[in-house]
Formats: C-alpha cells, structure tokens, sequence
C-alpha cells in the first residue's frame, strides 16, 4: 500500500502531484496537471469531491480507472479542504494497491 497525493483549488483541478502519485497513476505530470477531477467519468469519487468543495472532508473507496493510462487501482482517497490565503485548497492523500498486474 503506498501513499501519495495531489492538490487542487475549489475549481477542482489538480495544479501539483508528487512523485508517489505520478506513479500509482502510471502517468505524467503533465497529463495530470491541469486535469479538472469533477468531469473525469468516476462520478463517484466526483461526488466526494465536490462533498470536500462545499467544505466537509470527502471518502472514496473503491477500484479507480484512470483516465491518464491504463490502470486500476484500489485506492482510498481522504480529501480534506483547507483556507488557502483567501481561497482554499483541496488535498488528496490517496492510499493505493495497483492492481493492475494481479
């Protein structure tokens, strides 16, 4: 089980990722920067996303299918909104099982 996470504004799309994710995601940085995770077909971790937007920390648990490469992987994902000069910021830390090669 690894950990990992990502960042994103209340528009909901991701600006940073460390490498962790990156590669749990099995894609690039590139690819996912500027993703915006509210339009991704996963409706249901897009739900707990826009739950965490509206300002109640988010659960998601299940088999995720990335968009960005051809993968799954079991992941819990805790989103977790914090003030961010004026703003706010969405964190990510998602906790992962590929399960792609199983």
């Amino acid at each position: 089980m690894q950990s990992n996470s990502t960042s994103f504004p209340e528009n909901g799309t991701i600006v940073s990722c460390n490498d962790d994710f990156i590669k749990i995601v099995g894609s690039s940085r590139k690819a996912l920067v500027g993703l915006d995770m509210k339009k991704l077909p996963d409706q249901k971790s897009a739900r707990k996303l826009r739950k965490a937007l509206a300002g109640s920390n988010g659960f998601y648990k299940d088999t995720y299918h990335f968009v960005t490469a051809k993968k799954s992987t079991r992941v819990k994902v805790y989103f977790f909104k914090r003030p961010l000069s004026g703003t706010c910021k969405i964190d990510a830390l998602v906790k992962s099982r590929d399960l792609t090669a199983l």
